[in-house]
């Protein structure tokens, strides 16, 4: 039902004819190419739709471009961002869309990943809304597409391909899966166009004899159907296969069908019966035009009676197929390779039956909308939090991402055209109703994929699933819209309403306004404009690029500063500004490339920054930022090695290609440890390496263990590393195999030796990598967030170093959401945490940890702010350190889409360095003072002029302060209201969901009790019947016995007449 095909991008491409769900449609559509020519430090696509891409930031994959729509989800182009390899991705909606039927399929692929000629299953993973299925990608198109562009393909070229499918079938086969669905559509093409390599897709048909697959469901193609599985006596099987299979060679070789006529296309209505009827009685043709061999292959594998079919291994051994055999394609495990398949079957059950249970819908409107109310509090919350930082920056007592706080700010309280303030007020399905009556008189301006989409949404909404039979294939229009329909399974109809209206307002954000401008729609007149702001013109709504005047001042970025003649450079210290992130201008004419992934250290005034990852490739540099006077310069490596003295474990050896390592300072060099390598340079131990900071040279360091026995840590990439003393405490990370790792080193720096402590007590975190990690009070070791490929967390976990003891702090305050490759620093006793990503998209948020309480209370968390998306503070892989002597910290580099090389400093709003800013004051007071006097006499009444200045002045203050004052009560008395909102929302959920769980477990429990009174009702209906059977056969026996006393009474009476007299009686004395 849910089609896994992979797109074709490139010259043969056809994504219209998949877009509109005709996989047997001759239609294409050329899409431009996009290789692995982008700009440095450009996003690989600037598309529109990128915006509501649902894997933008993801770790591991770029969006390149959109290559269609399906009715349940999207398909994307992508690249890897560490090889640049491109794939493709499905975004299928998490929910009722994600069936077993879609588990089963993705299970029996991931088994016949790492054949040659199938077409590898990557990974699974999930965002908040879709299920994520990565796919190799094929550009070449596919074989369908091929064979149509050129009629009819010469023996060798159909041969060419025959033998490689045929081969992809036999593995299938062999590990007990039945294709079911060999149509040529199916069939990708990628490598030389001369010889393509050919690679089957598809498995949501294929049967597996260990997966709980569904053999007897229809199969997707007629034309490829063999006579068996139309008579309904065999459903799957290896010689169905083999039917299509060389229902596929004739296509390749004459251009048509075997059962297809010319004259089917006149009636379309009887094509089906036509063709069913020739393929149940076998009635096709073979061109004398074919070779003895090929003529004779084809009549014994279109053959009506499975059990005389030719199986796949005679097809293997017949002439035709032995002739031109490439070397080694007969050869299965030469072309498998086992260790293709990144997650086992349990992981992806785990990701797809999570992808099931998430969004399952509740069928109670009341905890539908309590669940909005609390949605409508917590945006309240965020604006009064917002409004509260705009205020306090209006009152110049901070200055923390004012430009984007206020365009937030402006932006959620002006109405938007399809949201909130100015989308359709009514329920549904009124809202339903409205929004197809508008598709009636505007849907001409829609798209064919929204037509499409929107016209299956509305069959499941007012007909119900579709039980219709497939057309035939000729009928692309009618083929479109069967398949768009099929795909929606067993929605139901209240969600297929809600999917259409959301369809419609992605592509016609105003077309509520539009609907009623010309007073059409039921609340056009009468529905009241929510929260009493009346919807904007249809006209202005619709325009995408209009925006209110009041915010025009906010967007407009700073005036630049005035130029001047020879700028004076300045350190960190002077350019920091409290409660914002400032760029400072950096005066160097040679700069780093961007990078994320690299390693920074801060040894006396000089920031080193150290490799890195820039546009999937590892670098190698080594550059120094002098925080003095903000100036780069190049670290480059004396050519002559220092010669070290005998017995130290150093050996000269040039800085390889590497990222992901982790950086420290030491007695004045720079300690490297581990990260990832290309696979030439790869070691099998953790790399230590020495930069010598003064001497300009590296050297690889030598390590040993601590105890015999135990072996030298594993190369790894992504883990943390924190300096205790001498020692360097070394977490998580990434082996080469990208699997994460949970194990705690330790590396003494005094003795290069490694060691595994165990902790005493606690549980440790799980495996992770790309997490932050920092020192607090020189004895705890704190980490947070970090994940794997699939997964990201937001635990902090937190090892006190002396005991070795594990736990993780009880905290207050909003946590930050899960996330991996941000950065952090402590200033004081605050830890700030910034940038990164998840699943989701990339996190443009900063948070502060008070770590004061650590060890006697809750620590507590705080939201700083936030930053613009595109700003290099939101970014993945960036660095962050503290710099004591400025009191602040600096940050670089990053990835979010484009890799930058900025420099950003920031000092906590309120914190003060003994050691900054004083020196600079007295200068200032000193210069002051030594102007001339006769400059500061005014003409006439100094003193006068003066203190009413100072009046004005203080007055001015009061009232600024007085109304800063009757704002903060304001937004204090808002704030105390929406909690207790939200709280009694939060209780009267939780009453209600408690309600609904006793009584759907009374529900089970009274089906459980019915279950239980049929079956003791049907062992009593049992035992009345015996007991029936039993009376019946008494009253018998008593009849009987009726008989028998009056045939004894007849035998009696017999007897009493027969005696008398007689000699025997007076002998007797009777007579």
């Amino acid at each position: 039902m849910h089609k896994l095909r992979s797109v074709l991008a490139g010259g043969r491409s056809r994504a219209t004819a998949e877009r509109q769900g005709s996989l047997e449609a001759g239609d294409s559509m050329n899409t431009a190419s996009t290789g692995a020519d982008t700009q440095e430090g450009e996003t690989a696509s600037s598309s529109a739709d990128f915006a509501e891409c649902p894997f933008l930031g993801h770790r591991y994959y770029l969006p390149v471009r959109r290559l269609f729509r399906t009715t349940l989800g999207q398909v994307y182009l992508a690249r890897n961002k560490e090889t640049g390899q491109e794939v493709v991705v499905k975004m299928l909606e998490r929910g009722p869309a994600v069936t077993k039927h879609v588990e089963s399929e993705l299970l029996i692929h991931r088994k016949c990943t790492g054949h040659t000629n199938i077409v590898q299953l990557i990974e699974v993973f999930l965002t908040p809304r879709y299920l994520a299925i990565v796919l190799e990608y094929a550009p070449g198109g596919d074989l369908l597409e091929f064979v149509t562009q050129k009629g009819q393909l010469l023996e060798e070229e159909a041969r060419w391909f025959f033998q490689q499918l045929t081969v992809g079938l036999a593995y299938l086969h062999s590990i007990g899966v039945d294709n079911r669905e060999l149509n040529l559509s199916n069939k990708l093409l990628t490598g030389d166009e001369a010889r393509p390599l050919l690679k089957i897709n598809d498995f949501t048909y294929s049967k597996s004899e260990q997966i709980n697959s569904d053999p007897n469901s229809a199969l997707g193609s007629l034309p490829y159907t063999a006579p068996e599985v139309l008579s309904n006596t065999m459903r799957h099987g290896h010689q169905a296969d083999v039917w299509s299979l060389g229902v596929a060679l004739y296509k390749m070789c004459v251009g048509l069908y075997p059962f297809e006529r010319q004259e089917d296309a006149l009636d379309a209505r009887t094509a089906v019966q036509n063709v069913l009827g020739r393929i149940a009685r076998v009635e096709y043709g073979i061109p004398t035009s074919m070779s003895p061999e090929l003529q004779d292959l084809l009549g014994r594998m279109l053959v009506k009676d499975p059990s005389q079919r030719i199986s796949i291994p005679g097809i293997m051994a017949h002439p035709w197929f032995q002739s031109s055999l490439p070397q080694g394609l007969m050869d299965l495990n030469g072309r498998v390779d086992p260790t293709a398949a990144r997650q086992s079957e349990e992981e992806i059950v785990s990701v797809v039956r999570e992808a099931q249970a998430s969004l399952r819908p509740i069928d109670t409107d009341n905890i539908e909308e309590m669940a909005d109310d609390i949605l409508a509090e917590e945006e309240a919350d965020d604006l009064l939090e917002e409004l509260s930082l705009t205020r306090d920056y209006a009152s110049g007592s901070m200055q923390l991402f004012p430009r984007h706080d206020r365009l937030r700010m402006e932006d959620a309280l002006s109405p938007k055209p399809g949201g909130s303030l100015a989308g359709c007020p009514l329920p549904y399905p009124d809202r339903f109703t409205e929004a197809t009556a508008f598709i009636a008189s505007h849907g001409d301006s829609l798209s064919e994929e929204s037509k499409l989409l929107l016209y299956s949404l509305h069959q499941q909404a007012t007909v119900g699933p579709c039980n219709e039979p497939k057309p035939w294939g000729w009928s692309v229009v009618n083929n479109a819209k069967w398949q768009s329909w099929k795909q929606l399974g067993d929605m139901p109809s209240v969600e297929a309403m809600r999917l259409y209206v959301r369809t419609l307002e992605e592509e016609v954000p105003a077309w509520w306004a539009q609907h009623t401008a010309g007073g059409a729609g039921a609340g056009a007149d009468d529905t009241p404009a929510a929260n009493g702001v009346p919807p904007p013109p249809a006209a202005a709504a619709a325009d995408g690029d209009a925006a209110p005047s009041a915010s025009a001042p906010a967007a407009a970025p700073p005036p630049p500063p005035p130029p001047v003649p020879a700028p004076k450079t300045r350190s960190v210290a002077e350019v920091v500004v409290e409660g914002s992130w400032v760029s400072p201008y950096i005066s160097s004419d040679k700069r780093p490339p961007p990078r994320y992934e690299h390693a920074t250290a801060l040894i006396g005034s000089e920031l080193y920054v150290v490799g890195g990852n820039y546009g999937g490739r590892y670098l190698n540099d080594t550059w120094a930022l002098n925080l003095e006077n903000l100036t780069w310069k190049a670290f480059v490596p004396s050519g002559a090695a220092k010669p070290v003295a005998e017995g130290t474990p150093r050996v000269p050896a040039a800085l390889p290609a590497i990222a992901g390592h982790v950086a420290v300072p030491w007695e004045g060099s720079v300690v490297l440890v581990g990260g990832h390598m290309k696979a030439k340079e790869a070691q099998p131990d953790m790399p230590v390496r020495l930069l010598d900071t003064k001497a300009g040279t590296w050297s690889a360091v030598e390590c040993g263990v601590a105890e015999e026995g135990e072996e030298l840590p594993r190369p790894r990439g992504g883990h943390s590393g924190v300096l205790v003393g001498s020692k360097l405490f070394i977490f998580g990370g990434e082996d080469m195999m990208r699997r994460p790792l949970g194990e705690l080193l330790v590396l003494d720096l005094a003795t290069w030796q490694w060691s595994r402590p165990e902790a005493s007590a606690g549980t440790r975190p799980g495996p992770r990598s790309a997490h932050a990690a920092a020192l607090y009070r020189n004895r705890y070791l704190l980490v947070f967030g970090g994940g794997s490929v699939a997964h990201c967390n937001n635990e902090l976990h937190c090892l006190d170093t002396q005991t070795l003891e594990w736990s993780q702090p009880a905290w207050e305050g909003p946590v930050p959401p899960p996330r991996a490759g941000h950065a952090g620093a402590i200033l004081g006793s605050t830890w700030f945490i910034v940038g990164g990503g998840n699943n989701t998209s990339g996190c443009a948020d900063m948070y502060a940890l008070d770590l004061s309480p650590l060890g006697s209370g809750p620590v507590q968390w705080t939201l700083v702010g936030n930053t613009p998306v595109e700003s290099a503070i939101a970014s993945e892989g960036l660095s962050l350190l503290p710099v004591p002597m400025a009191g602040c910290m600096i940050s670089f580099g990053g990835y979010n889409g484009r890799y930058h090389n900025a420099v950003h400093v920031y000092r906590p709003e309120g914190y003060l360095a003994t050691h900054v800013g004083a020196p600079q004051q007295h200068a200032a007071a000193g210069q002051a003072a030594a102007a001339p006097a006769a400059k500061a006499a005014p003409a006439a009444n100094p003193a006068a002029a003066a203190q009413a200045a100072a009046s004005s002045a203080l007055a001015a203050a009061a009232a600024a302060s007085a109304e800063i004052a009757k704002h903060r009560a304001e937004l204090e008395a808002a704030r105390r209201e929406a909690a207790a909102a939200k709280e009694a929302v939060a209780h009267e959920v939780a009453i209600m969901r408690r309600q609904l769980e006793s009584s759907q477990g009374a529900a089970a429990e009274a089906e459980k009790a019915l279950e239980e009174a049929r079956t003791a009702l049907e062992a009593e209906q049992g035992r009345a019947m015996r007991l029936e059977v039993e009376v019946a056969e008494a009253q018998q026996a008593l009849g009987r016995m009726e008989e028998l006393e009056r045939e004894l009474q007849k035998y009696r009476l017999s007897a009493g007449e027969k005696k008398g007299s007689g000699i025997w009686g007076y002998i007797s004395g009777s007579g």
